[in-house]
């Protein structure tokens, strides 16, 4: 717990009724999930634009992977956001939601796991994931 809230600078807690670590989305956090196979193009676009991609969540059962962001250049607001990228199987964690960390309790069963371990605080704008997601995909936004 230390861990996550000293050097990830994620505002973790633990459920007492399963074990589990989680954080909530909201001012602090946003989270994308989608297909593992996708997502490594959006952490190679990532490192591109940052020269690094951030903390990511591995489902190894479900084949997704969760992106850790920073809600910057995001409205939350936005149900169009949401609704693109439903349709391509990119699913944005709603404010208010918990988002599961890995934990010493998946490791046993491999739920849960870091694809990458958070090293520090950063985390990508959540805009940046946004037109990683956008750019994979060949998604033009009208303005």
């Amino acid at each position: 717990m230390a861990y996550y809230r000293d050097m990830c600078r994620l505002d973790a807690t633990v459920k007492p009724e399963t074990g589990r670590i989680v954080v909530h989305a909201g001012p602090l956090l946003s989270a994308f999930t989608l297909p593992s196979g996708i997502a490594v193009r959006i952490k190679a676009k990532l490192q591109q634009v940052n020269g690094r991609h951030g903390p990511i969540i591995a489902h190894p059962r479900s084949n997704r992977w969760t992106f850790l962001a920073d809600p910057v250049r995001f409205d939350d607001a936005d149900l169009t956001v949401y609704a693109s990228m439903f349709r391509i199987n990119v699913s944005i964690a709603p404010s208010g939601s918990e988002i599961m960390l890995p934990s010493p309790a998946d490791l046993q069963i491999a739920y849960r796991l870091w694809e990458t371990l958070p090293p520090n605080g950063f985390r990508p704008r959540a805009g940046d994931v946004l037109d990683a997601v956008r750019d994979c995909f060949d998604i033009k936004v009208r303005h």
